[in-house]
């Protein structure tokens, strides 16, 4: 077996990334835009370069169990809450499970709004933060019972 050969077929076993690791590293993105930690800030905690945290977020680099456990004290966020809704089951033969997909499209543009949301209010000044807490708790829909 040649060098080239050997490389080539270590290549095919290295695990590829998955659709887990693209959700995950939305979800970490998510997490540090609300607190918020750069990408500089969070590179220099982990002792990474920014490159690295940028293929994290997006994805294509798979986050290892020791380092996701370091950005999430970084983050001050339970390991469980990156995980919280997550498909159980992402990818099957076919690709990724369809009968989970479109609830967590859901539960991801509703996460996304949230931190919109939250990023917004936190600009707020004292005085108007008062006021918004009220109207957010208006627009609650009311139970019937």
């Amino acid at each position: 077996m040649t060098k080239d050969s050997v490389e080539a077929e270590e290549a095919r076993d290295r695990p590829k990334t998955r659709h887990i690791d693209v959700l995950l590293g939305q979800r970490v993105r998510l997490v540090r835009d609300a607190k918020p930690v750069s990408r500089e800030d969070m590179a220099d905690y982990l002792g990474v370069s920014v490159a690295t945290i940028q293929r994290y977020e997006n994805g294509s680099q798979r986050i290892a169990a020791a380092r996701l456990w370091q950005i999430c004290r970084r983050l001050d966020v339970k390991l469980a809450h990156l995980f919280a809704g997550l498909p159980h089951q992402v990818m099957t033969d076919g690709g990724v499970a369809e009968e989970r997909r479109s609830t967590f499209d859901r539960e991801d543009g509703r996460a996304k709004t949230l931190v919109l949301l939250a990023k917004a209010v936190g600009k707020l000044p004292a005085d108007r933060l008062e006021i918004a807490v009220p109207v957010v708790k208006a627009l609650k829909p009311n139970r019937k019972r």
